[in-house]
């Protein structure tokens, strides 16, 4: 007897299959974690609150296991209020910009015409923008908390999917599946949202996940160069550890904690490419 078919795994069982992506997705939850805990449960009662005992640079020790800073400062305590502070933005501003501009590629490929050619050269002006420049300019002149920042890097992160999702629903929008429900009468808003958007679903996953990334990283440069933050997030902290050698451990933790968060990210993004892509070959 011929053995059964077995049928095709969805795309979700092949990104959680891929070890990388499993991988990416331990790692993302640890900081999460840590983000989520904070001080209040991550850190001994006599750490960080007895300061008047603390040195100043006391490198990595049981009290202190991420050291001190120059101010008798818990460098451990700051790691973990940065954590909060960059994750929480990476992830507002970078999905924020995604569904932005998701919302406004689906919109110009699904109405074409003159919407079309608005909204395309509208993202075209964001993208002709020099958006290191435009930042530097927008945290100069602005008093930036974490609501406003998080709105400035989103800014300009939304321009570049747009693009991406409006070129994807005009191939959707002329396959012979979508003339055929026009024909039967369906709504456009029930083509687009139940129809056409779940058929480009892997490149606006790709995309956002892509987008939490480029925050992560905006956020941390701004912080870097003395603007956004500063002092409250992880690009603060490498700000005040700049100096490497002697005291490494001030800025070294943050930094290559955001280095980890966003190859785990990536690591994500690939394998999500993977699943929903047929064309691609499975990692293994």
């Amino acid at each position: 007897m011929a053995d059964r078919a077995r049928p095709p795994r969805g795309p979700w069982r092949d990104v959680l299959s891929d070890p990388w992506a499993r991988s990416g997705l331990m790692i993302l939850a640890a900081f999460a974690l840590l983000a989520v805990a904070g001080p209040p449960l991550l850190l001994p009662e006599d750490a960080a609150r007895t300061l008047s005992a603390a040195v100043a640079n006391e490198p990595p020790s049981q009290l202190h296991p991420m050291g001190t800073d120059a101010i008798r400062t818990d460098v451990f305590e700051r790691y973990l209020d940065g954590a909060r502070a960059t994750l929480g933005i990476g992830l507002f501003a970078g999905l924020g910009g995604a569904l932005f501009g998701v919302m406004v590629g689906a919109c110009a490929g699904f109405a074409g015409g003159w919407v079309d050619r608005v909204l395309m050269r509208s993202v075209d002006f964001f993208i002709a923008l020099p958006k290191l420049v435009l930042l530097v300019a927008l945290a100069a002149v602005h008093d930036l908390g974490p609501v406003s920042l998080g709105l400035f890097i989103a800014l300009v992160q939304w321009p570049s999917l747009a693009r991406i999702v409006r070129g994807d629903v005009v191939g959707i929008m002329q396959r012979e599946f979508v003339v055929a429900l026009r024909t039967l009468g369906l709504g456009s808003r029930r083509i687009l949202v139940r129809h056409v958007i779940p058929n480009v679903q892997g490149p606006i996953l790709v995309g956002a996940v892509l987008a939490v990334a480029n925050a992560l990283l905006i956020e941390a440069g701004l912080a870097f160069l003395g603007l956004g933050l500063d002092e409250g997030s992880w690009g603060g902290l490498v700000r005040s550890g700049r100096v490497l050698f002697p005291h490494w451990w001030i800025g070294g933790f943050a930094g290559a904690s955001l280095v980890l968060v966003v190859v785990a990210l990536n690591l994500v993004a690939d394998a999500v490419r993977d699943a929903f892509d047929p064309r691609m070959e499975p990692r293994r």
